[in-house]
C-alpha cells in the first residue's frame, strides 16, 4: 500500500472513530421527539438546563402530553394543564415538572389526582380556546391554564402559532386556526433518518441558536413597536376581559386560571400592570384566577433562590427552572384541594 492510500485509510478511520465517539458522548443529551417514533417520544437537550423530557404523542400541544414520571392511578380525578412553553419543560426532567409536582403532593395529602399537560410553542390564550374541544374530549375534572403577560398584547392578535383571535367591540371573541407545516415523503424520511445521529441534531441545534441571535453589527436605538401592533393596541386592551369570558365559556366552571409573573433574579412585590388588569377581569367574569406572585416573594425570602434560569443560562433568564416550577406547582395544588 502506498504511502498516500495508508494516510488516507488512518484518516478515514480517525474520523469515523471521532464520529463514533461525537455520536457516545452526545446521545444522552441530544435526542429528537422525532426517533424513535411510537406512542412515548423523547427529547434530551442540553441548551438550557440539561434534561430528558417525554411526551405521549396523542395529538395535543406541540408533542402531545408531558409526562410527569408518577404512575397514572385508575379512577382519580383528572386535572388538565394548559400553557406555553413553560408546560413543555424540556429543560427539567419528568419527575421535576409542575404536573409532578402536583401529583405528588396530592398523594401525599391522600387526595390522589392525575395530570396532564400540554404546552405549545410561541401561542396563548387563542391556541387553549382553540383546543378546547379536543381537550373537553378527555373529560378532566378541572383545567388550569397558566398565563403570563405575553397572552395579553398585540402579539396574541398578530403573531401567535397555532390559533390566533380577534377581539370585537363587543369583547367577543373570533379564532382563526394557523396551517401546521408536517413534513411527508421524502422529507419525512430525511428528518427521520436525521434526527437518529445525535451530533447532526447537535450541529443543526446550535447553527439554529446563531442564527437567531440579534444582528448588533449595526447598533442602533430600539425602534419603536410596529405600526400594526400600534394598530391593534386598543383591541388588545380588551384580552384580559374577553379572554377570561371566553375561556369560563370554553372549560365552564371547572376552570382555574394561574398568572405567573416575569420575576428574574429578584420579584418585586407589587404586581404589574397585566397582573392587575387580569385579576381584575377575572373578579368581573367570575372565573378562578391567582397570581402565583407571592408564593415567590415568600419562597425567595425564605430560600434565597432564583426560580428563572439554570446552570448554563443567566440567572433568572428563560423558563422556570425546577424551583420556580416546584412553587407553580405546590400553590395550584393548594387551591386544588
Amino acid at each position: 500500500m502506498s504511502a498516500f492510500r495508508r494516510n488516507l485509510a488512518v484518516g478515514a478511520a480517525g474520523a469515523l472513530a471521532a464520529f463514533g465517539l461525537a455520536e457516545g458522548a452526545l446521545r444522552p443529551i441530544s435526542r429528537s421527539w422525532h426517533y424513535p417514533t411510537g406512542p412515548v417520544r423523547t427529547i434530551a437537550q442540553y441548551s438550557e438546563g440539561t434534561a430528558v423530557s417525554r411526551f405521549a404523542a396523542d395529538g395535543i400541544g406541540t408533542y402531545g402530553n408531558r409526562l410527569t414520571g408518577n404512575e397514572v392511578l385508575a379512577g382519580r380525578p383528572l386535572v388538565t394543564l394548559l400553557g406555553d412553553s413553560h408546560l413543555l419543560q424540556e429543560a427539567v426532567p419528568d419527575r421535576e415538572t409542575v404536573g409532578a409536582v402536583i401529583e405528588l403532593a396530592s398523594r401525599r395529602a391522600g387526595h390522589a389526582v392525575n395530570v396532564r399537560q400540554y404546552g405549545w410553542y410561541a401561542t396563548g390564550l387563542a391556541t387553549y380556546l382553540g383546543e378546547a374541544p379536543r381537550v373537553r374530549m378527555a373529560a378532566p375534572n378541572m383545567v388550569v391554564v397558566i398565563i403570563n403577560e405575553f397572552d395579553f398584547g398585540a402579539n396574541e392578535l398578530l403573531n401567535s402559532s397555532y390559533w390566533r383571535m380577534r377581539v370585537a367591540d363587543d369583547n367577543s371573541v373570533s379564532l382563526r386556526q394557523l396551517p401546521v407545516e408536517e413534513a411527508s415523503g421524502w422529507q419525512a424520511r430525511a428528518r427521520e433518518l436525521f434526527a437518529r445521529s445525535s451530533l447532526s441534531l447537535a450541529i443543526l441545534r446550535r447553527v439554529n441558536q446563531v442564527r437567531s441571535l440579534p444582528d448588533t453589527r449595526h447598533a442602533a436605538a430600539p425602534p419603536g413597536p410596529p405600526a400594526e401592533e400600534v394598530a391593534a393596541a386598543p383591541e388588545a386592551a380588551r384580552l384580559p376581559i374577553a379572554g377570561m369570558r371566553a375561556l369560563r365559556a370554553a372549560y365552564g366552571e371547572n376552570t382555574l386560571v394561574v398568572y405567573t409573573p416575569w420575576c428574574r433574579p429578584s420579584c418585586q412585590e407589587a404586581p404589574d400592570p397585566v397582573e392587575r388588569a387580569v385579576l381584575a377581569a377575572c373578579a368581573a367574569e367570575k372565573v378562578r384566577c391567582f397570581s402565583i406572585r407571592n408564593a415567590l416573594v415568600a419562597d425567595q425570602r425564605a430560600h434565597h433562590r432564583i426560580h428563572r434560569g439554570f446552570h448554563n443560562t443567566g440567572p433568572g433568564q428563560g423558563h422556570l427552572n425546577r424551583h420556580g416550577l416546584a412553587v407553580l406547582g405546590q400553590v395550584i395544588w393548594q387551591h386544588l384541594e
